[in-house]
This record gives structure tokens, C-alpha cells and sequence, in this order.
């Protein structure tokens, strides 16, 4: 009988997989598998619900993050809704980091310049492993474990502090949206344990097996636009569902966008890009 991997340690999953070890625009849903991470689906769309109607302001920035094709105005839309003067959301400051990803926006590299020899060899390899279903690109984990990553240095906590707690909660959410999709914005949340964390750092002495979280998926209308904002802010104020006592969370900021692919390439399935975190 073949030994299940996820009760593995993260130590000996690389020293058995080295295949472990890739770029994370290269995980595919076996490296999920190995640790025992997977999406969930959440049971309620917020979008059917009643809520008190928007501003006109923020429907048409509703309206224009659903319709417009361009990511620069999509995400400007974005900020002065959920971050603008006088807006609800930016009042809260007890609530988790917000990252935002733009799905179908291709950007160079990190470093905003082409690479046309080692763009084009990379997408061919990218090309091979693009998920089937977009919406459970195992890549959104990984960015989910960067806001964490980012939240814990924010924290400023102590070494010995995360040893002494280490199921100490980061909750970390993620807004995706697709140019081809102006029905839906995704939102993508887990709890991510300090723990966690310290063995990502340090995986040479990740002797025992460390719990990988669950992925919750959200799927929000844009429409009613009347009420779009309002849906999204209860759903990013809200507690993620089991949240540990002992969470930890940061005033709340919505991420830079980042890029995977373009209009173009979204159409005929293309490989992801190299993106801007």
C-alpha cells in the first residue's frame, strides 16, 4: 500500500518529489494534492441577497469594473470603491490584507521589461500545465501564502513569538477577475497558519507534517450593480468561516493588481505570464 504524501513532512515531500520545487506560475494541481490543499466552493452567492442600495458613484464604479476592457481602469474602479474617501470599507481597520489579481492582464516581468527568447520558451512550458478550469489555477495559492507572508512581516512579531504560537491565523483574501467574465468576481480566502509560514522559510527542518489550509471560493454578482459594493465589502469584512480565535489580521489595503494573461490569449487558452506582485 502506497503511503499518503500529505502525511509527509514538507522535508521529505521535496527530498521524494523534487518536482516539488518549481516557480509558482509552474504548480499544478498535484502539488496541491501532495500537501493536502484544495478549493472549496462557497454555498451562497452574495449577489441574490438584499442589501441597501449604492450611491450612483459606486454603481458606476460597479458598472465599469464588470464592463470596462482595460485592467488599469478596472482596478481604478476597484480602489475608489472599496478604498475611496468616505467609503465604508476603508473606515474598518481590524481586517486582513486584500490582494487583487487581474487574470487576464499580461505583463512582461517583474521587472516591466520584455523578454521575447525567454517569454516565448517559458509560455510553451506554461502552455502545458494551464489548468482546465481557470478558476482553480492552484497559482492563486500561492499568492494567497504572499499576502500571509506579507502580513506576518507587517506584524513585526518576534521570532520567538511564532514559535511559542504557531497556529496563530493570518487570514488572507484574494479578489480575482477575468476579462471575459463580466458576470463574476471571484473571491478567494484562507486561513494560513504561522506555522505554516515558518516551514515555507525553512523547509530543511520541516521534520513533521504542517497542515495546509482549505481555499474558500466565492463567487459575487456584479449585478445588481445597485448593490455590488455594498455585497463586497460585507464579504470582505466577514470572518472566514472557522477562523481560529486567535487570527491575527492587519488594516485593510487593497493589493496592486497583478497580471497573468492577455484578452487575446484568454481566448484561445494561452499560458500564463509572468506577472507583478
Amino acid at each position: 500500500m502506497t503511503a499518503d504524501p500529505r502525511s509527509k513532512s514538507l522535508r521529505d515531500l521535496i527530498r521524494h518529489h523534487r518536482d516539488f520545487i518549481a516557480d509558482p506560475l509552474l504548480w499544478v494541481s498535484r502539488h496541491l494534492d501532495l500537501v493536502g490543499c484544495r478549493f472549496e466552493v462557497a454555498d451562497v452567492d452574495p449577489g441574490n441577497a438584499e442589501l441597501p442600495e449604492n450611491l450612483p458613484e459606486a454603481q458606476g464604479h460597479a458598472e465599469q469594473l464588470a464592463r470596462n476592457i482595460f485592467p488599469v481602469m478596472k482596478h481604478r474602479a476597484l480602489v475608489s470603491m472599496l478604498a475611496g474617501k468616505g467609503r465604508s470599507f476603508a473606515k474598518h481597520h481590524s481586517h486582513s490584507l486584500v490582494g487583487y489579481f487581474h487574470y487576464t492582464d499580461a505583463c512582461p516581468d517583474p521587472r516591466r521589461h520584455p523578454n521575447i527568447i525567454g517569454g516565448s520558451i517559458y509560455n510553451k512550458r506554461l502552455a502545458q500545465i494551464t489548468p482546465p478550469e481557470r478558476i482553480k489555477d492552484p497559482y492563486f495559492v500561492c499568492l494567497l501564502l504572499a499576502l500571509a507572508q506579507l502580513q506576518e512581516r507587517k506584524l513585526s512579531r518576534p521570532p520567538a513569538y511564532t514559535v511559542c504560537h504557531p497556529l496563530i491565523g493570518l487570514q488572507s483574501r484574494l479578489l480575482v477577475i477575468h476579462a471575459a467574465d463580466r458576470e463574476y468576481i471571484y473571491l478567494y480566502e484562507a486561513e494560513i497558519t504561522t506555522e505554516l509560514l515558518s516551514t515555507l522559510r525553512n523547509t530543511s527542518a520541516a521534520s513533521s507534517n504542517t497542515e495546509w489550509p482549505t481555499i474558500r471560493r466565492l463567487k459575487i454578482s456584479f449585478q445588481p450593480y445597485k448593490t455590488f459594493a455594498n455585497w463586497l465589502i460585507a464579504a470582505l469584512v466577514s470572518p472566514i468561516p472557522q477562523c481560529p480565535r486567535n487570527s491575527l489580521t492587519l488594516p485593510d489595503k487593497v493589493g496592486q493588481p497583478v497580471a497573468k494573461r492577455s484578452q487575446d490569449e484568454e481566448s484561445s487558452r494561452s499560458p500564463k505570464v509572468r506577472r507583478i506582485l
